[in-house]
């Protein structure tokens, strides 16, 4: 699981190995139905929930903007989907922190090159470094995840190689999954934390009646996504076919930059299986990878993790592996690993 991890977070390299679809996907897709082939199967709640959401997402095909975008949601689905499953099956996600840390890794130090100017490595915008992850955004909230996560686990000396990433990223979503997270925690073992919600609430009032450029677009794409939910939803893909006024031309938001949002514009209430299999995780409160998915949940109310083949592994691994702690009957779960992908799985 180890290797699977790590090379899944290093795999994608813009320019090199992928462009307009991430190999992260493809990765997913060739490796994680031999990871789980041998033992498929899920409580019954959960495969219910999974088949009416997949069986819904197929009929939505049928009024899909764009049939290429809709294959592409779809494949991806399956991709999560897959992830998910693994998670569930695996008795610890060791092996994936591990990987998934290695990968973070290898992004943190050529983030520092790429402050230097060592330019190689194609990024979404200049001044931006971050590593392989080609989105900050994206790399901000990998690490926010990991430092949660690596914290929660009582390895806070394992964060030390990040460092250079963490500083480096210019984008606040990490930091604000980070805090969100933590208060969660913290809230959770004594109540008066409760307290720290007020200048919290404080904050993100502020962030609303001052917002930069990057905060009018999201509130415009969540106006204007909120404005055009309907019941069944617009197919899968949907986002992608989206043109956006925005200051005088029109945009392509490519995401509603909110997942839950994200998801109920393109399936309507076809989506609430899905949203129900997101959200159950977060009552196994007493897992020690419970505070890394409530990470992973707050970036998705104001990003698209689920768009980055690492971070969405990582958050269906965590939701998985959470969901097989929860009090539903229990199918069988990995022994060992299949293969050298995942050979490191259980240690």
């Amino acid at each position: 699981m180890t290797a699977w991890a790590f090379i899944l977070s290093i795999i994608f390299i813009d320019g090199w190995t992928g462009s307009s679809i991430p190999t992260g996907w493809q990765f997913i897709a060739l490796t994680v139905p031999w990871m789980i082939w041998r033992d498929p199967a899920l409580p019954w709640p959960i495969t219910a929930l999974g088949m009416a959401f997949i069986v819904y997402a197929l009929a939505a095909v049928r009024w899909s903007l764009n049939i290429d975008f809709a294959i592409h949601a779809l494949w991806m689905q399956g991709a999560i989907a897959g992830c998910f499953i693994l998670g569930y099956k695996l008795h610890n996600l060791d092996g994936a922190l591990r990987g998934f840390l290695l990968g973070a890794c290898v992004s943190s130090a050529l983030a520092v090159a790429q402050w230097f100017g060592w330019n190689h490595i194609l990024t979404y915008a200049n001044d931006t470094y971050p590593g392989l992850y080609y989105n900050p955004v994206i790399a901000s909230e990998v690490f926010a995840v990991l430092v949660i996560w690596l914290l929660a686990a009582g390895k806070p000396f394992h964060i030390l190689p990040l460092t250079p990433g963490i500083l480096l990223e210019t984008s606040r979503s990490g930091i604000v999954a980070m805090a969100l997270s933590g208060l969660a925690y913290l809230v959770l073992r004594d109540r008066r934390w409760l307290l720290a919600l007020i200048p919290l609430a404080f904050l993100i009032a502020w962030y609303i009646a001052a917002p930069d450029g990057r905060d009018t677009l999201r509130l415009a794409i969540w106006s204007a996504t909120l404005a055009n939910l309907s019941p069944f939803g617009a197919g899968p893909g949907a986002m992608d076919s989206v043109l956006l006024p925005f200051h005088g031309s029109f945009i392509s938001p490519e995401y509603a930059h909110n997942e839950f949002l994200d998801y109920a514009y393109q399936y309507g209430l076809g989506a609430a299986p899905f949203l129900v299999l997101a959200l159950a995780p977060a009552l196994a409160t007493d897992r020690l990878e419970w505070p890394a998915y409530i990470a992973f949940l707050a970036a998705a109310s104001y990003s698209f993790p689920l768009h980055s083949p690492p971070l969405a592994a990582m958050g269906a691994l965590l939701a998985g592996h959470l969901c097989s702690h929860l009090g539903l009957a229990r199918g069988l779960r990995l022994d060992r690993g299949y293969g050298i992908l995942s050979r490191s799985a259980t240690a």
